[in-house]
């Protein structure tokens, strides 16, 4: 049944995007046309669009997540969606995998916009040969690479798991008169709240990557020992040796993630009301 689920999920949330990249690629092409000729206006028109699409692309699947989780559970589609002979927490478990595809295809969407920027504006090479040289980085480049992607992945699923939880509970009755006023609030008091957390743990959760010559490996040193170390200002050393990258906003996510989503499910069982 989850796959029937995502499949309806999908085909609903995916519209839009091959609009956005065939929108890129027409611009792309436009702004590579107008630098050929050297029609200078056009060109710089090209690159603010494809900003603008970089940036749109991102905005455009958070919305689709918003409106598909609040349409597909509380609106009228919500009584026929909720009335399937599957478990709230299926439910929840196809709309998080659905908005999770559709977040990851807006931001690579973004970054194919801003490489089509960077080309058109002739600075694309420069932008290879920086790759290039952190590919030969290769003992901390792989090790940083993998920490920002655990980080993205794990701060996204944190943020869609606060998004369905305020948008549950401005389901309930305190709060369903104004839900769309409640929810838009209720995510940036929470969303601050967990930022202090993850901070919090951030800086003090003994455990974390450290830089120690030209590679990068564990360590039980906290990120805020290292910061606060007084040996640091007074040290001819280069500004990444000894530095401490804090694995505790994952720990502290990890919690949160957990936390809201038992939440979000008990009170769309229980408490929750269907516009």
């Amino acid at each position: 049944m989850l796959k029937k689920l995502l499949k309806y999920d999908l085909m609903r949330c995916m519209k839009i995007f091959p609009v956005i990249a065939a929108g890129i690629l027409a611009v792309f092409a436009l702004g590579m046309a107008a630098k050929a000729l050297k029609v200078d206006q056009l060109m710089v028109t090209s690159i603010l669009v494809l900003a603008l699409l970089a940036v749109g692309s991102v905005v455009a699947a958070l919305v689709i997540i918003v409106v598909r989780f609040y349409s597909g559970l509380f609106s009228r589609e919500g009584y026929l969606y909720q009335s399937l002979p599957v478990g709230t927490g299926k439910l929840i478990s196809s709309k998080m995998i659905t908005a999770l595809i559709c977040y990851a295809t807006g931001i690579i969407l973004s970054f194919a916009s801003i490489y089509c920027l960077a080309m058109v504006a002739g600075i694309d090479a420069e932008i290879w040969s920086g790759f290039k040289e952190l590919i030969g980085m290769s003992d901390v480049f792989g090790p940083l690479i993998a920490y920002g992607i655990v980080s993205v992945v794990i701060a996204s699923v944190a943020m869609l798991s606060e998004i369905f939880f305020v948008i549950t509970l401005s389901h309930t009755r305190p709060f369903i008169r104004y839900n769309i006023l409640f929810s838009i609030v209720g995510y940036f008091i929470i969303n601050t709240v967990v930022g202090f957390i993850e901070m919090f743990f951030m800086m003090l959760f003994p455990l974390g990557l450290q830089m120690t010559g030209d590679k990068l490996g564990w360590t039980t040193k906290t990120m805020a020992g290292f910061m606060f170390n007084p040996y640091l200002a007074a040290s001819e050393e280069t500004i990444f040796e000894g530095t401490v990258l804090g694995v505790g906003n994952w720990v502290a996510d990890i919690l949160v993630i957990v936390t809201l989503l038992i939440l979000t499910q008990w009170i769309m069982k229980k408490k929750a009301s269907v516009k």
